[in-house]
């Protein structure tokens, strides 16, 4: 914990406080008789680097270390870090996306991340001349398969891509997976039927909202 007292005219008291499960360390600042030192000496120049030093030589640095009565939740890295957000994800999600929280039993969060337990990329099928154009926006650790009522997988990836246009009406399957959720697992996210001109198929109850 850092401190710093005085006024617009310079500041009369810069501070640091420290401690570990072994020490203390306190540091203080200050002018001799009440004078002002600059309004740009604060706790968190001196005084604070020298608590770190300090602390850093006489604290045996133990990785190990665990607090009593917390838990340890992975959070989505992702999110956190775009909005601040803080959502649950799997333990199987690697670091470079997540990271370890760490919580009071009480104060544990529940809320899952859809980012990462169930992405849904946005993918859009557009008719060309003598083709049809998927247009995938995906987050770069999601692999799409597409795949056609035939069994054959027409595209596997993370980007835009084309294929002809089909001699009669073909459905395609998406689904969707992660390095930390296994092809076996792969979610189905959408399927679109379209005629041999390229133009989707709509279901008899097309009305109905």
């Amino acid at each position: 914990k850092t401190g710093t007292a005085g006024d617009e005219n310079g500041n009369t008291d810069a501070l640091c406080i420290a401690y570990t499960p072994s020490v203390t360390v306190a540091a203080w600042l200050g002018p001799k008789n009440n004078e002002k030192l600059s309004n740009a000496t604060t706790g968190g120049g001196l005084p604070a680097a020298a608590v770190a030093d300090i602390t850093a030589k006489t604290s045996d640095i133990n990785e190990n270390f665990q607090y009593k009565g917390v838990e340890y939740v992975n959070i989505d890295k992702l999110t956190y870090e775009e909005t601040g957000e803080i959502l649950v994800c799997p333990d199987t999600v690697p670091e470079r996306y997540s990271f370890k929280g760490m919580f009071l039993p009480d104060f544990k969060p529940e809320k899952q991340s859809e980012k990462l337990t169930s992405p849904t990329p946005t993918i859009k099928l557009l008719r060309q001349e003598n083709a049809l154009n998927f247009e995938i926006e995906a987050d770069n650790f999601l692999t799409i398969t597409v795949t056609d009522d035939d069994g054959n997988v027409v595209f596997k990836g993370n980007s835009s891509f084309s294929v002809p246009l089909p001699e009669k009406t073909t459905t395609y399957y998406y689904t969707v997976s992660t390095p930390w959720i296994a092809e076996s697992e792969a979610r189905l996210i959408a399927t679109i039927t379209t005629k041999p001109d390229g133009a989707p198929t709509l279901p008899d109850d097309w009305w109905i909202e």
